[in-house]
């Protein structure tokens, strides 16, 4: 029997298009960033090209890297509170067939998806203990131009099924408001992050708000994946929601302060 990670996190490795060039992004690098700091030593199962070195960006974990013709590339057009995007390219969707069937039944399992990557049959082969997913990457398609729009993943409900913890932000699901009741309906814990306004923390159809204090944030790219992985590890000891919710508010604002935040992304 293989070694069993205590947490696992799973979608694309992207390339982000900034001025300055191009940085390694998508949810699992951010969320990787805040497992080492965590003291997490994440489990890693990602997909990209030849062109992200993503084997030196996980340089000491387990790392299951799929490699596609293409990195799924983003452009942010516009950052202003919200993102308006452009993807250029998209990697081939993550399958389970290269993953250590050691790593099947980790304590923490967060599914991580940018662009649709990730499907009900790569969610069912995991056995976690706590199953925990940011959805953004379920809810997104691209028009012909490339623009990134609003497009629920079209097994959404079957993907949903295993999940115990679901983080979101309204701008992800567009303030659907039937989509969000549902949701909160299927998943048992759900938490809407809002930027400085801290989070909305949903379980049994209970809502509390989570305050945050509000920080002078230029670029807050990542900081919903900051938050999740935090959220998740604090929830898997606690089995507390609001005091997991407290402590990922904090510690996200911590690492988005921090200068060297994003310094390892750089290429």
């Amino acid at each position: 029997m293989g070694e069993v990670p205590l947490y696992l996190v799973a979608g694309h490795t992207t390339r982000d298009v900034v001025e300055s060039g191009w940085r390694i992004g998508g949810s699992v690098a951010y969320a990787v960033l805040a497992g080492r700091r965590l003291g997490l030593e994440p489990f890693v199962v990602s997909g990209c090209g030849l062109d992200v070195q993503a084997s030196a960006y996980y340089q000491g974990l387990n790392a299951s890297i799929q490699r596609s013709r293409e990195t799924t590339t983003f452009r942010n057009l516009e950052t202003d509170g919200f993102r308006t995007q452009e993807i250029l390219a998209a990697a081939d969707p993550l399958t389970t067939g290269d993953i250590p069937a050691g790593w099947r039944n980790p304590n923490i399992l967060h599914l991580a998806p940018v662009f649709q990557e990730l499907d009900e049959t790569f969610a069912r082969w995991f056995r976690p203990r706590l199953c925990g997913a940011t959805l953004q990457g379920w809810m997104r398609a691209a028009d012909e131009r490339g623009r990134v729009t609003f497009g629920v993943h079209p097994d959404l409900e079957q993907i949903v099924q295993g999940v115990d913890i679901a983080i979101f932000s309204g701008h992800d699901l567009t303030n659907d408001i039937k989509l969000r009741e549902w949701l909160t309906r299927m998943i048992p814990v759900c938490v809407e992050t809002r930027g400085a306004g801290g989070c909305l923390v949903v379980e049994d159809g209970r809502e509390r708000a989570v305050a945050s204090q509000p920080l002078p944030i230029e670029d807050s790219t990542g900081a919903g994946d900051v938050f999740a992985t935090a959220f998740l590890a604090r929830y898997f000891e606690s089995g507390d929601p609001m005091e997991s919710a407290r402590f990922a508010n904090e510690f996200a604002a911590g690492m988005l302060v921090d200068p060297d935040f994003r310094k390892d992304l750089a290429v």
